[in-house]
């Protein structure tokens, strides 16, 4: 077998990674802040595709406020949740441990839209076409938009990514 460069027995390679037969040993914040940023990037391509996680499109806005700019992309008004999806940005959630990597929005609306369900507007709403009105206090049902989760493509290549620094921190040890 060879590790690191240089021959070594079977023996000898289990009694060197004894030490490390926790993973929690090892710390894996470096690549965690590098995903971080490939994490950020990809909740920015699903607002470029207007589309989620498992690659469904969102079905587009029917009402927005009447304050709001009749062509705004769906999910994009102000920008905030867009916004709140970039690692460091406003509303951003992202935090970095020995083991652990957390990724969010603290937007409050963010749940509805990302999941869907009814809810009573807080303000009036115009249509699409410009034609229907919605006084505020109208309940309305939001579809799921999911704009928040990791596509299974991203996950299996953060599986394999994570697997190789696991097997190079280890080879460092021998």
């Amino acid at each position: 077998m060879i590790a690191t460069g240089k021959a070594i027995e079977l023996d000898e390679l289990g009694n060197r990674l004894s030490d490390v037969s926790d993973l929690r040993t090892i710390n894996f914040v470096g690549f965690f802040n590098d995903q971080m940023v490939r994490i950020g990037d990809l909740h920015q391509q699903y607002f470029a595709m207007q589309a989620g996680p498992n690659g469904k499109p969102w079905e587009p806005w029917n009402w927005t406020p009447t304050w709001a700019p009749k062509d705004h992309p769906t999910l994009e008004i102000t920008g905030r949740l867009r916004s709140s999806l970039i690692p460091g940005g406003t509303d951003n959630v992202a935090t970095v441990t020995q083991d652990t990597l957390t990724f969010g929005t603290s937007v409050s609306y963010a749940p509805l839209l990302n999941f869907g369900g009814d809810v009573a507007v807080s303000e009036s709403m115009v249509s699409r076409d410009g034609k229907g009105f919605m006084p505020a206090g109208t309940i309305i049902f939001v579809p799921a938009r999911e704009h928040v989760g990791l596509s299974e493509q991203f996950v299996d290549r953060f599986v394999e990514d994570l697997a190789d620094s696991i097997l190079e921190e280890l080879a460092s040890r021998v």
